[in-house]
């Protein structure tokens, strides 16, 4: 059996969005050290409960902690940031740490239009033929003949 952790880093009561990082570098440890196969953090705005604001450099953080575990996001919320952005983000991660790396991806929005419109420029839609549209051009800047656009061509599973 395959067993994964999607995790949120959760801010309890009389702590730190920092110590609440801290800790799922710790548990993404330990799930390493059971076997875990892998450990996503799921992007979250506009919630005091939950520190994962930003899940590509948690990613990163967990990828340099451990060893083995598969680690990517669960997903970032496509809606809010350029899939140019987000293709350099784990192409990048990708490149630093191998084929441990997933990309996943969701439509929901930042919480608050206005935390929304404030992340991406401009009020993203979250309708799924935007987001249809958003995938099909991230898995174009992800598929080879997009290789001169980003400077670290690698093959990042979405």
């Amino acid at each position: 059996m395959k067993l994964s952790v999607l995790d949120t880093a959760p801010v309890f009561a009389g702590t730190t969005g920092a110590a609440a990082l801290r800790t799922s570098v710790e548990l993404a440890q330990h799930a390493e050290a059971l076997g875990y196969t892998r450990y996503w953090i799921a992007e979250h705005h506009d919630n005091p409960a939950a520190a994962a604001t930003a899940p590509e450099v948690v990613t990163a953080a967990i990828a340099s902690a451990t060893t083995t575990i598969r680690v990517g996001s669960g997903g970032v919320m496509l809606p809010n940031h350029s899939t140019l952005r987000v293709a350099e983000a784990f192409t990048t991660l990708t490149a630093l740490f191998g084929s441990r790396i997933d990309l996943g991806v969701g439509r929901a929005l930042a919480g608050s239009p206005t935390l929304s419109t404030t992340l991406r420029g401009t009020l993203p839609s979250a309708s799924p033929t935007a987001f249809a549209t958003q995938i099909e051009e991230l898995q174009r800047y992800l598929s080879h003949s997009a290789a001169n656009t980003l400077p670290h061509h690698t093959s990042v599973p979405v």
